[in-house]
């Protein structure tokens, strides 16, 4: 039965990729999963639990008007608390000090892995090659692939393949290739936050070996957050 579907969404996918382009894929895809909903998020507030290499890390992460963050981390190492806002970008727990740029940068790279906005894709459509690479099986789901490649090059980064479900247009993963080897992004247990589509568990492999799994355990929005809470003490 699961063969007579994956061959049913094989052949419905590939007849509706003669009229479509790479954008308009990225198009469906954040219709399906209601992402322009998202613009009526003013505040956020995420319970993260990531597990890797035998140990369990809590992340409360708090965001306002796209300009504020604050994350709580929970890990065997203690706990810490980083907070950015217009003018400051500091680590306030256990001590106060400031935070550099590239170290930011870094966290909120992670923090955009983990946050399923296939807008950001479409933005950043100019600086990168799209191709419609055809339907591949990928995580037991039939997949339109669209590879991205940076139109200049970036450190370590090779390219980002995003797989959508050809059934639903929802984004259920990610591979991407870097200078040290292959990452997979395995997206699962799909929930709604205000109609909005998001993965309940993000699993992530490394050159094909299960690396880590990102359980979001919460996800409220529209919150009356005070900005004391993305402030230095």
């Amino acid at each position: 039965m699961r063969k007579i579907v994956f061959l049913f969404a094989l052949i419905f996918a590939s007849n509706s990729m003669f009229a479509e382009t790479a954008l308009d894929v990225l198009e469906n895809c954040s219709k399906a999963m209601k992402s322009e909903k998202r613009a009526d998020f003013k505040t956020i507030k995420q319970v993260i639990v990531n597990k890797a290499m035998g140990q369990e890390f809590t992340t409360t992460l708090y965001r306002k008007d796209g300009t504020k963050f604050r994350l709580e981390v929970k890990s065997p190492m203690g706990e810490q608390v980083i907070i950015k806002n217009e003018n400051d970008c500091a680590i306030i727990k256990p001590v106060v000090q400031d935070l550099p740029a590239e170290q930011w940068d870094q966290v909120l790279s992670q923090i955009k892995s983990q946050d399923v906005d296939i807008r950001q894709y479409i933005e950043e459509a100019a600086d990168f090659t799209l191709e419609l690479k055809g339907v591949e099986e990928f995580n037991g789901k039939s997949c339109k692939l669209i590879e991205m490649k940076p139109k200049e090059a970036i450190e370590d980064f090779i390219s980002m393949t995003l797989c959508i479900d050809a059934l639903t247009n929802w984004l259920v993963g990610y591979k991407i290739k870097i200078s040290e080897g292959d990452i997979e992004m395995l997206f699962s247990d799909m929930k709604k936050v205000k109609g909005v589509i998001y993965p309940g568990v993000i699993t992530t492999k490394f050159n094909g070996t299960e690396s880590s799994t990102t359980t979001i355990e919460s996800f409220e929005v529209n919150l009356d957050l005070d900005d004391n809470l993305f402030n230095k003490p």
